[in-house]
């Protein structure tokens, strides 16, 4: 994030060069006039960006974070409530990989902080300066939503230390999971909260009692 220092850097050098210009006189004023006329029209966008952001300051007015989904899709909100009252130190969530941006991807691991095993593959990239740890990651977590094999499965989760197995929305539409997916994980696989089409697997045998949600 240098263009940070780069922004305030550019600032201080504009404001002084435009001191120097407005000493010399002339049309050299005019143009400082007309790059302050532009400045100031550039004060609209933090005030009509906010107001947009905000979707016109309507609705409850809270600082949490989370509150949107609890409305927006209660069956994923129920599932976030239950992991984090019931996540414990050394817990690992299987969840879809994320997609850049998108707020309605790994949800659970940012909002409760157990970690998944891969968020925004492009991040990951960018920061590791290869895809050599990226690409396995996203085929083995393609292969525990896609498998028929539940020995495979197991397996894949083991092998990063898994614990649980999230089924919410963007997990559901990305692999196109159905009612006898969601039947079949739970042949092997302990449910913790079930919720209209989301679910919340644990691993058995890992230490956390298994709870169906009412």
């Amino acid at each position: 994030k240098v263009y940070y220092q780069v922004w305030a850097l550019l600032g201080i050098g504009g404001m002084i060069l435009a001191l120097r210009l407005w000493r010399r006189g002339g049309w050299r004023r005019g143009m400082v006039l007309l790059s302050g006329i532009l400045l100031c029209a550039c004060f609209y966008y933090p005030v009509a960006g906010a107001y947009t952001s905000a979707g016109g300051y309507q609705g409850e007015r809270t600082l949490d974070g989370t509150a949107f989904l609890a409305g927006e899709s209660p069956a994923e909100y129920g599932a976030f409530v239950w992991l984090r009252a019931h996540a414990q130190p050394g817990d690992l969530l299987v969840e879809a990989p994320g997609e850049e941006y998108a707020s309605w991807t790994n949800r659970l691991s940012a909002w409760t902080g157990v970690p998944t095993i891969l968020g925004w593959a492009g991040h990951e990239i960018q920061w590791r300066g290869s895809d050599q740890e990226v690409l396995p990651r996203r085929r083995d977590i393609n292969m525990i939503y896609t498998s028929s094999d539940e020995g495979e499965v197991l397996a894949l989760m083991q092998k990063y230390g898994a614990t649980y197995l999230y089924v919410g929305d963007y997990e559901r539409d990305s692999y196109r999971l159905g009612p006898s997916e969601l039947d079949w994980y739970a042949s092997f696989l302990d449910v913790c909260y079930a919720e209209g089409d989301v679910r919340l697997y644990r691993v058995p045998g890992e230490g956390a009692k298994a709870a169906l949600s009412p």
